[in-house]
C-alpha cells in the first residue's frame, strides 16, 4: 500500500478482517501489523463513507472526506492500488461495505484506471501543494505536465493566483461581493486560460509534444491546426470558420475545458448556485 515500508502481512481473502481477528482465520498465522504500519495504511490508503457534504460553492453531493481525523476510514486493496491523477479516469464511492468505481470517460483496452484523491477544481500550485503534504508526493499526471506548460510564464502564474485568492474572499464575504464580483471574476479568469492558451498553441515545443502516439496530448494534437485567427474566435466564443475541421475545433475546445477546470470551474458551480438560490429567493417574494 502507499506509504507503508514495512513488510506487509498477507491479506485474508474471503471477506472483511478486523485487526483483532486478523491472526485467527483460516491457514497459517499472520503476523499482527504494527501500529505504525496501521497509521501509515490509514493515512495514505483509508477512504472515507461517503455522505452528503456542502460544498462551499453550495453545490451539495456525495464525497468522501478528506480528513482521517474520523470513524469512517475503510481501507481496500483494489483501492489502495489506485494511483491518483488530478485528470481521473475513473471516479470512486464508498458506501458501507461497498467500493464503487465508475469509469469517466470510455476507457480503451489496458488504460490505466486512475482516482482523485481530493477536489481537482483548483489551480496546478494548490493541487500540488496538498498533495505533497497530504500524501507526500508531487502529481505528474498528463494535466499537470499540460498546465506547467501553459502556465509557465510568471506573469501568468501570479495573475491565475490574484484571482484564486479573490475567489476565497468572495466565499467569505458572499453578501459584500454577490454575483457581480462572481462575475467579474469568471470574465477575469476565462481572459488568462485565454491568453496562456494562445501563447501555448504558438509555441512549437508545444506542437512537439502532441506528437507521441497514444499520449494524452495526441488527442490534442488537431488543434495545433488551426490559424491563430480561428483560435482567437473560439476563444471569443464564436465559430472558428468554414475552412477548421471540426477535428481541431473539438480538441481545441477539449483543451480550453481542462485548462479552465483549474481557475473558472469552481468559481462557475458557485456563481451558478448563487443565482439560482437568488431566483428561487425571488420567485419566493413574488409568490
Amino acid at each position: 500500500m502507499l506509504g507503508t515500508s514495512e513488510q506487509v502481512p498477507s491479506m485474508p481473502t474471503n471477506g472483511p478482517t478486523t485487526v483483532l481477528d486478523w491472526g485467527s482465520r483460516e491457514g497459517a498465522p499472520l503476523p499482527t501489523p504494527s501500529t505504525a504500519w496501521m497509521s501509515a495504511a490509514v493515512r495514505h490508503n483509508g477512504v472515507a463513507t461517503a455522505e452528503l457534504i456542502t460544498l462551499p460553492s453550495g453545490v451539495r453531493h456525495f464525497e468522501p472526506q478528506e480528513s482521517v481525523d474520523q470513524s469512517g476510514l475503510s481501507l481496500y486493496p483494489i483501492s489502495g492500488l489506485m494511483n491518483h491523477s488530478c485528470y481521473p479516469s475513473a471516479g470512486r464511492l464508498t458506501l458501507p461495505g461497498w467500493l464503487i468505481v465508475r469509469a469517466a470517460r470510455p476507457l480503451p483496452q489496458s488504460t490505466e484506471v486512475t482516482v482523485a484523491y481530493m477536489d481537482v477544481m483548483r489551480p496546478l500550485d494548490v493541487r500540488q501543494h496538498h498533495l505533497k503534504e497530504r500524501w507526500g508526493f508531487a502529481c505528474v499526471c498528463d494535466r499537470c505536465t499540460l498546465e506547467a506548460a501553459v502556465f509557465s510564464d510568471s506573469k501568468l502564474q501570479s495573475e491565475g493566483a490574484y484571482l484564486w485568492h479573490a475567489f476565497h474572499v468572495i466565499l467569505s464575504q458572499p453578501q459584500q461581493k454577490g454575483l457581480e464580483g462572481l462575475f467579474q471574476l469568471l470574465q477575469a479568469a476565462e481572459r488568462l486560460v485565454n491568453q496562456a492558451l494562445e501563447k501555448y498553441i504558438a509555441n512549437d515545443d508545444a506542437l512537439d509534444a502532441t506528437s507521441c502516439p497514444n499520449s494524452f496530448m495526441s488527442q490534442l494534437q488537431e488543434a495545433f491546426k488551426l490559424t491563430p485567427k480561428q483560435t482567437r474566435l473560439l476563444m471569443g466564443g464564436q465559430e472558428a470558420g468554414v475552412f477548421a475541421s471540426s477535428a481541431s475545433v473539438n480538441a481545441f475546445m477539449k483543451l480550453k475545458r481542462i485548462l479552465l477546470a483549474s481557475y473558472w470551474l469552481a468559481p462557475a458551480l458557485h456563481f451558478a448556485f448563487t443565482l439560482s438560490k437568488s431566483e428561487r429567493a425571488d420567485q419566493s417574494v413574488e409568490d
